[in-house]
């Protein structure tokens, strides 16, 4: 992981994370990053992953029943 120095070289950030580097940028005391897309897919499927186990999590904490795909195919119509 490189830190970038104090004068942005904007083309050399970029072109570190195009390469598969993560950078990491401080501004106003935060830090910030620059990351290759493959890191960003990542953090999306996790993302995903949890907003998926917390659906199931609120739908099993409601105590609902569960309704097999043949009848919901038949109540809305549907082969099979």
């Amino acid at each position: 992981m490189a830190r970038a120095a104090d004068a942005l070289d904007w083309k050399t950030i970029l072109a570190r994370a195009a390469q598969g580097e993560r950078v990491v940028l401080r501004h106003a005391g935060k830090r910030l990053a620059v990351i290759p897309a493959k890191d960003l897919e990542r953090l999306e499927d996790l993302e995903d992953d949890a907003e998926a186990r917390a659906a199931l999590a609120e739908f099993e904490a409601s105590g609902e029943a569960l309704i097999p795909a043949a009848e919901v195919h038949r109540r809305l119509g549907l082969p099979g």
